[in-house]
């Protein structure tokens, strides 16, 4: 049926029964110009002729648009055709139970409908609406995942720099081995020398031993690992790690 389209606004007006009410005949019961510029509907039952003539008798007595309603009782509803091309006025086809609904409201004086456009190709809407969908969930969850991430790890580099600017805890430093120094006299044995008090050891004191191997007072090297840096002060490795090998210096060379 070549009607005019209802406006993607939709339109809004007056609506009540024609007579005679399937509008085969001329409509008698037309609105004239005593509505105004208020629009008004028709309501038209189908069957008795084809829709071409039941919307061209609506327009010819100054209806603004037709609510076609189905004779037969479902919930299906057809596509009107025709063959006129003097429709001028929108053309909107309802179910029955619909149309009643409508007939029983136009009683009342004043009542209003709207008419609102009918989704076309809705097969293609909702696949766009669920791959448009479908794309935004995934930016939302792939945004989330990567700042997670992100967080993570800058968390995790901020942890390593607040051990490494604190130190060690007691506890740490206490579960490190330890040794009583005995001059073995001669000039034999370890280093006699605290490299970080750079006192010589006497024997009986008490030395803390590192994963490196270096040694150095207890009281010395405790301060050292909780209040400075939780590494060694010769070498430079970590004193958590209890299996890295140490760094190449002059006390570890290359080739043992």
């Amino acid at each position: 049926l070549s009607a005019p389209r209802v406006p993607a606004s939709g339109i809004s007006g007056l609506f009540y029964e024609a007579y005679p009410l399937n509008a085969c005949d001329a409509i008698i019961n037309g609105p004239g110009l005593l509505i105004g510029s208020i629009p008004v509907f028709a309501i038209v039952e189908r069957g008795g002729c084809k829709f071409d003539e039941k919307i061209l008798n609506a327009q010819d007595a100054g209806f603004s648009a037709v609510i076609v309603y189905n004779n037969e009782e479902g919930h299906d509803l057809i596509s009107m055709s025709g063959s006129s091309d003097d429709v001028r006025i929108p053309a909107v086809f309802v179910s029955k139970s619909a149309g009643e609904t409508l007939l029983e409201y136009s009683k009342q004086i004043g009542a209003r409908c709207y008419i609102l456009p009918a989704i076309e190709n809705t097969a293609w809407s909702v696949m766009a609406v669920s791959f448009i969908s479908l794309l935004a969930v995934t930016a939302v969850l792939t945004t989330f995942l990567f700042v997670r991430r992100y967080r993570l790890r800058h968390l995790g580099s901020r942890l390593l720099l607040l051990r490494d600017s604190y130190g060690m805890s007691a506890r740490e430093v206490k579960a490190l081995p330890t040794v009583i120094f005995k001059c073995l006299g001669d000039g034999q044995g370890t280093s006699d020398t605290c490299a970080i008090c750079l006192e010589d050891y006497e024997s009986g004191e008490k030395l803390r031993v590192l994963p490196c191997h270096h040694d150095f007072h207890a009281a010395c090297v405790d301060q050292w690992l909780t209040t400075r840096r939780p590494f060694c002060p010769v070498c430079k490795r970590d004193a958590h790690n209890k299996n890295e090998e140490p760094p190449p210096s002059e006390s570890t060379p290359l080739l043992a």
